[in-house]
């Protein structure tokens, strides 16, 4: 089971914000369920600027950690945007994995049909 842990930094959380974004992640922790260990969501205010700021830290099963931070004046634009960027970064992720396999099972097939030529041969 994948640890979801949503964080609010210098203002309180609301209820639709913290179910706003676990809908947003919800997807993601479907789709690459196997893949991800924890997930952690930064949520935050700054007052000066006033502008929300949204990080998403994605701890893999590997040990790579992935990382998005965005800053906008609407907390659910911030959201939105850090969420499908993540989803963009696991998808490369995961095209990456599922290439060295196949790069790898090629190998192999093209090394036994080399060898049984060989033998053929012989």
């Amino acid at each position: 089971m994948t640890k979801l842990e949503i964080q609010a930094l210098n203002f309180n959380m609301v209820p639709s914000i913290q179910n706003y974004t676990e809908k947003r992640l919800e997807k993601i922790l479907r789709l690459y369920a196997n893949n991800i260990s924890s997930i952690r969501v930064n949520l935050s205010h700054e007052t000066r600027s006033d502008a929300n700021m949204v990080e998403i830290i994605v701890l893999l099963v590997g040990g790579k950690v992935l990382r998005n931070h965005t800053r906008s004046e609407d907390m659910y634009a911030s959201i939105d945007v850090s969420s499908s960027n993540i989803d963009k970064q696991l998808n490369k992720q995961k095209k990456k994995l599922y290439s060295v396999k196949r790069q790898r099972g090629f190998d192999a097939a093209f090394d036994t049909a080399t060898e049984e030529a060989y033998a053929l041969i012989a």
